[in-house]
């Protein structure tokens, strides 16, 4: 099993499920039996976190790591993911390896892509495949093949959502020819935020040679250890769950919290338990509001209607936030996949409700009273209000 290494901090807390999981992968991979994991979850909730744990023990079995991390801003660069996994190992090989490495198929690919450190004369110089998309992929995948001759290979790509759409059917081309390589993919990623690149996750996630583990919120038990090792005192049961309520049971979000119960002096009490929720939309308010606004205008309404509504059915919800009920149940599943919603559809966190003002109590009392007037009052609005930033409604993107 791998060791949680001092905990991380706190955010591989209640992670031996899932780092056993990783384990067996890598052990797998070490005895000539490759395969791949996808470690999925929301913002914050430790995935970054469980893939160092990973290279880590990769690292002490011996393997070859290669490393790589989408970006959002960089998603439109094609084989950029790519282009971080083996330049590194390609430009740092000495003049004989790199030629060794390069020989045939790999050697078209590094020349199509114009990796560093290639010299005159390097095989595949002018030998190009009819098909370039093809030449490349399988050029890449002989690279690796190379790579793991010498010793077993690790590729880690963490935010995988973000990775640009040639670097993941690379991805997508090399699960199926795993099986024969002494090679582990471990992936991270956040599936309500993967975009134009949905359909290309989803292929990596169904593919037979792909493991998902799905990290789960921390209980409050989990809550209540990480406030005690940062206030330094174990937390009343309603202060803990105070904080749970208040973060969801996301570890950066408890410790962001902490932190700011620690500037605030606030005693872990149950007299104290209120105050939890107002340092928490002070504290943690932006970043749920940007994490909302990603997910688009159909998934901001329907939060919003949630928030509304308090418990609904998704036909309920998805009338009020003006939603056909196939969009409705798509921006449910980004909702649920994002954290926001939990499986009985309902809103997670306060966090999330107060973040669409003030008067949210006044319109689920009027709600509850006049049903009709908060659908058509919310039906009506060319732009929704979140934590003070308008996120504009237009045709369907869910």
């Amino acid at each position: 099993m791998i060791s949680a290494k001092g905990e991380r901090h706190g955010l591989l807390l209640e992670r031996d499920r899932e780092l056993e999981r990783i384990g067996r992968c890598l052990q797998r991979a070490h005895q000539g039996h490759g395969g791949a994991l996808v470690v999925e979850g929301p913002p914050g909730i430790g995935k970054t976190a469980l893939l160092a744990a990973a290279r880590d023990a990769a690292g002490e079995k011996g393997f070859r790591m290669l490393r790589a991390r989408g970006a959002e801003l960089e998603r439109e660069f094609a084989f950029g993911v790519v282009r971080q996994l083996v330049e590194p190992v390609v430009a740092g090989a000495s003049q004989e390896e790199r030629a060794w490495l390069l020989d045939g198929p790999p050697g078209v690919a590094a020349r199509l892509l114009g990796l560093p450190g290639l010299g005159v004369g390097l095989p595949g110089e002018t030998s190009l495949a009819p098909d370039p998309s093809f030449a490349v992929l399988h050029g890449l995948y002989w690279l690796c093949a190379n790579l793991a001759a010498e010793r077993p290979l690790a590729l880690v790509v963490d935010d995988a959502h973000w990775a640009d759409g040639a670097s993941l059917r690379f991805l997508a081309f090399l699960l199926p020819r795993l099986e024969e390589l002494p090679a582990a993919v471990l992936l991270a990623s956040r599936p309500a935020e993967a975009g134009q690149s949905q359909e290309l996750l989803a292929a990596l996630t169904m593919d037979p040679a792909t493991e998902v583990v799905t990290v789960a919120p921390l209980t409050t038990r989990g809550v209540a250890t990480l406030v005690a090792a940062g206030l330094g005192v174990e937390p009343e049961p309603q202060f803990a769950a105070a904080c749970w309520e208040a973060t969801g049971g996301t570890p950066f979000l408890v410790h962001t919290l902490v932190e700011a119960l620690q500037e605030e002096g606030v005693a872990p009490v149950t007299s104290s338990a209120a105050k939890v929720q107002n340092i928490a939309t002070a504290t943690l308010g932006r970043w749920a509001m940007l994490r909302l606004a990603r997910l688009g205008s159909d998934a901001a309404d329907l939060a919003q209607a949630v928030a509304i509504l308090e418990r609904a059915e998704l036909d309920q919800a998805a009338r009020l936030a003006g939603l056909v009920p196939l969009n409705g149940a798509r921006a449910v599943q980004l909702l649920v996949r994002a954290g926001v919603l939990d499986e009985a559809e309902r809103v997670r966190r306060g966090l999330v409700a107060k973040l669409f003002g003030p008067g949210i109590d006044d319109r689920r009392a009027e709600n509850r009273r006049h049903p009709g007037k908060e659908a058509q009052r919310l039906g009506q609005l060319d732009r929704l209000e979140i934590g003070g930033v308008h996120v504009v409604r237009g045709p369907s993107t869910c």
